[in-house]
């Protein structure tokens, strides 16, 4: 199944979000953290998760968080880089 990427709900960071790309523009002004992280509603119990990852312009990280608790904000992710 793809995703909808506009479904995507940011919690940190600025994001340009299209149906099949979604972008990171950067921290927010007086964020609490300094990279984005972007979730989405779905559920996934088995199967494969399938990311592109690009840095254009930089050398950074690139993860998919899986298991956000939203009452405490703890999550685990899986990714490249740093």
């Amino acid at each position: 199944m793809d995703v909808d990427l506009t479904t995507l709900a940011p919690l940190a960071g600025r994001w340009e979000l299209r149906p099949e790309s979604a972008t990171y523009m950067g921290p927010q002004e007086h964020g609490f953290a300094p990279f984005g992280l972007a979730i989405s509603g779905h559920g996934v119990r088995s199967g494969r998760i399938r990311a592109t990852v690009v840095f254009p312009h930089q050398q950074s990280v690139g993860r998919i968080v899986f298991g956000h608790n939203a009452a405490t904000g703890a999550y685990f992710s899986a990714g490249i880089g740093g």
